[in-house]
């Protein structure tokens, strides 16, 4: 039963770490923060609503989450020198301590004079930080206090701490609003936020924060630039499908052509061959015709011919009697030859 439940425990610790393993990885690897920056891009809007204002952001929120990282690390790291070592063996973070090293350091003093003299100690800052409370701890102890459980960081201290980080937060805020503004601008860019930077902070810090970003912007910009390189490949590729589709197309239609050139060759023999055919019929039709014709014509010319000479023989016949009758008035005989000229002709007549 032990074993049964020990690997049933095995099991969902590998699946939840499965399970939160791609949000961590998409959140703040990939931009090299520890401090997410989402909540921040919320916090400004809300900010900038309660203003009456209503701006886009570009890679604003990736700066503020930079600044606090950097801020809180400059912050605990330099005034390492002022823990002071309890009875009981820890290190102990004082408040007062925490404002001397500020008022001592001339690049952090001249942002934070001001400001630490206006802090209430009675109000709970942490209700106002952008930063989930169990991430900022986990930072604080593993990249500033390096594990050392020793050092003990009190609540008045971890409060004033937090002030520092949301004033910071309001005053880089602020300008970025007015830089935008005067800009006409309607979004909250990186580079507002980066001169309002140069206008409030000096010496290492500053340099500190710059640096920081410089490699998170080169990571933003280089996951821009797969992105885009990956939606042309997806372009180039539905256009390339698309092409495809055409020359499939095209290849369909060469076919129906095709086809439709073989029907028409087809009707086109087809009507060639009836054609000779009907030339052909009327041809044979003609020469019947024609054949039929030069009959008709042959018995015309001999009907004529016949008719022709029988009128020339009554003719002749007519004016020989007239001439027999007045040879016979005259007592003349009648020439043997014209019983022969007559009879002549019949044998011309006959029909072959």
């Amino acid at each position: 039963m032990n074993l049964s439940q020990n690997t049933n425990a095995l099991t969902n610790t590998t699946t939840d770490e499965q399970t939160t393993k791609p949000k961590k990885t998409t959140n703040i690897v990939n931009v090299g923060l520890e401090f997410k920056e989402k909540p921040f891009r919320k916090w400004l809007k809300e900010y900038y609503i309660r203003q009456d204002k209503n701006f886009n952001f570009k890679n604003s929120h990736y700066v503020f989450a930079t600044v606090n990282q950097i801020l809180t690390f400059n912050l605990l790291n330099g005034m390492s020198e002022y823990f002071k070592k309890t009875n009981h063996g820890f290190y102990d973070v004082k408040l007062d301590d925490m404002i001397t090293y500020i008022k001592l350091t001339p690049f952090i003093n001249q942002t934070y004079n001001f400001i630490i003299s206006r802090y209430d100690d009675n109000i709970d800052y942490q209700k106002q930080l952008c930063i989930d409370k169990k991430v900022f701890d986990e930072y604080i102890t593993k990249n500033i206090f390096h594990d050392n459980f020793r050092i003990n960081l009190n609540k008045q201290s971890m409060n004033f701490l937090t002030y520092i980080l949301v004033q910071t937060n309001i005053l880089l805020a602020n300008t970025a609003k007015h830089l935008a503004l005067f800009g006409n601008k309607k979004s909250i860019s990186d580079s507002a936020v980066l001169h309002s930077l140069h206008i409030h902070f000096s010496g290492k810090l500053l340099d500190d924060i710059l640096k920081k970003y410089d490699s998170v912007s080169t990571l933003l910009k280089n996951k821009e630039k797969e992105d885009s390189e990956k939606g042309e490949k997806g372009e180039k590729q539905d256009i390339i499908l698309t092409n495809v589709d055409i020359d499939n197309d095209n290849d369909n239609d060469n076919d129906n052509d095709n086809d439709n050139d073989n029907d028409k060759q087809e009707d086109s023999d087809k009507e060639e061959y009836d054609k000779e055919d009907s030339d052909k019929g009327e041809s044979d039709k003609e020469e019947s015709d024609k054949e039929d014709s030069d009959s008709d014509s042959e018995e015309k010319t001999v009907s004529k011919t016949v008719s022709k000479t029988v009128s020339k023989t009554v003719s002749k016949t007519a004016s020989k009697t007239a001439s027999k009758n007045e040879s016979k008035t005259n007592t003349k005989t009648v020439p043997k030859n014209i019983q022969s000229e007559t009879e002549k002709p019949k044998k011309v007549v006959k029909k072959k």
